[in-house]
């Protein structure tokens, strides 16, 4: 029924790999995700995704690992064991405070954060950011930016937990 490059063909003694996802939400505040890609004949992960989220009222924790082995890896993308971890904390009436950091595993190097803060009601949103960027990219050197958000607000948008700053600012493709 299927050729032999869907991964089905067991007559060709190869199989296709093992790929899912799984989420545990405990509404409203928390919720872990599971996503991997088993390889079926040695058992090893090829890609490991973890990603833990946690909100309350205008605060959000977000936590994440990512593993990404050789066979896996894409042209543009190498292999890489990471961990991201950021916050965005509601303080006084509509100000908040956001803080994040990727970092990697293998090599022991911070790959990117930010810092910031915000203001947010029912019409407006403006923030103000500090990014590292560590890497080095051929001829891109690592970088420094500020960056200013604003958002005006039309209509019934309700004011969702982190919406003044970007969800799973460093989450790898």
């Amino acid at each position: 029924l299927f050729g032999p490059i869907v991964g089905t063909n067991e007559n060709d003694g190869h199989t296709s790999d093992l790929i899912g996802r799984f989420t545990l939400k405990f509404p409203p505040y928390f919720s872990v995700t599971h996503r991997f890609d088993i390889d079926q004949a040695t058992g090893t992960f090829r890609r490991n995704e973890v990603y833990v989220d946690a909100n309350w009222g205008r605060s959000v924790l977000e936590l994440s690992y990512f593993s990404l082995s050789q066979e896996e890896a894409a042209l543009d993308i190498e292999a890489r064991k990471e961990v991201n971890a950021q916050a965005t904390i509601g303080i006084f009436d509509h100000w908040a405070v956001f803080a994040g950091a990727r970092r990697d595993l293998e090599h022991s190097e911070m790959i990117d954060d930010e810092l910031g803060f915000g203001y947010e009601d029912e019409c407006i949103g403006v923030s103000l950011s500090y990014r590292r960027n560590y890497t080095t990219d051929r001829d891109v050197s690592p970088s420094t930016s500020i960056l200013f958000r604003f958002n005006i607000k039309t209509g019934d948008q309700s004011d969702q937990p982190s919406s003044l700053f970007p969800r799973h600012v460093f989450t790898t493709p």
